[in-house]
């Protein structure tokens, strides 16, 4: 989440064309609900279709740590229900 406050004030994030001014700067609120989507596998606020990564390096960069954040959560959700379920046994 704090990388897509940082990199949209620095010009990643931009509103779309689903937006009311698109090609604007996004509210910090979106900023938010962007970095919140990026970051958990089932929490989907729906910001991005609003408020989406440019093509410069800032968004690249929230892109990119976009993936890398929901691959781990994706990976941890796997751990835990594993963990829950008793999948995973001591020897």
């Amino acid at each position: 989440m704090t990388a897509a406050i940082v990199a949209g004030h620095n010009g990643g994030l931009a509103h779309t064309s689903h937006a009311a001014t698109p090609g604007t700067a996004c509210s910090t609120l979106e900023y938010i609900g962007v970095g919140l989507d990026l970051g958990t596998p089932l929490l989907k606020t729906g910001t991005r279709e609003l408020c989406a990564p440019t093509s410069t390096a800032a968004g690249q960069a929230i892109t990119a740590a976009g993936r890398v954040l929901q691959a781990l959560a994706w990976a941890f959700a796997a751990l835990f229900i594993a963990g829950l379920t008793g999948a995973v046994r001591k020897t």
